[in-house]
């Protein structure tokens, strides 16, 4: 299996898990100019930005690890072109990351902050 098939299975797990959690799924892998975001969703009146990562193992780092000061940065500029675009200035907004490494599952919420994207 393609390292692209176990990433999209992977957000689908994870899509799937934000839902039984509670939030709505507006989009799944979202392009803008600046990048791809894998999911955004809602809750409430929240939209909060998903960068999914999935490592087999450990070996080559930790999935947290890719999300790096320019990968952030893709991430905050596609946001903020997506909240534009439909609507949302007015809702809070949060960035978290779903990481797997394995199967084993784990959500960072928050993800992103000012000193991340160079703000």
């Amino acid at each position: 299996m393609s390292n692209k098939s176990k990433g999209y299975i992977h957000e689908e797990k994870a899509g799937k898990f934000l839902e039984e959690s509670g939030f709505l799924i507006l989009q799944k892998n979202y392009f803008a100019s600046f990048g791809e975001i894998d999911l955004i969703v809602k809750k409430d009146k929240m939209i909060v930005f998903v960068e999914v990562k999935y490592r087999k193992n450990s070996n080559y780092g930790y999935g947290s690890e890719a999300i790096d000061r320019n990968k952030s940065r893709r991430i905050y500029f596609s946001a903020m072109e997506y909240l534009r675009k439909y609507k949302y200035q007015d809702y809070m907004v949060r960035f978290d990351a779903i990481i797997f490494l394995g199967e084993k599952m784990e959500w960072i919420e928050n993800v992103l902050w000012g000193d991340e994207i160079g703000f």
